[in-house]
């Protein structure tokens, strides 16, 4: 298990911030463990992650 903790002194909480820290988190793992092919996401059921753009970000960072 690893933990990965984005820290903001002021930003929108929006579908947009949560794209970029999630591909922030994607690239980190993708150098530290180069044979990963599953990452595991946990929300806090915040209104910014329910939108079909976050839905298709996801999907598209999976791919990459």
């Amino acid at each position: 298990m690893l933990t990965v903790a984005h820290i903001f002194h002021s930003t929108p909480q929006d579908n947009s911030a949560v794209v970029a820290v999630m591909s922030n988190v994607i690239s980190q793992l993708k150098v530290i463990m180069p044979e990963l092919k599953t990452v595991y996401y946990r929300k806090d059921s915040a209104g910014c992650d329910h939108c079909s753009f976050t839905m298709v970000c996801t999907i598209i960072l999976g791919l990459q």
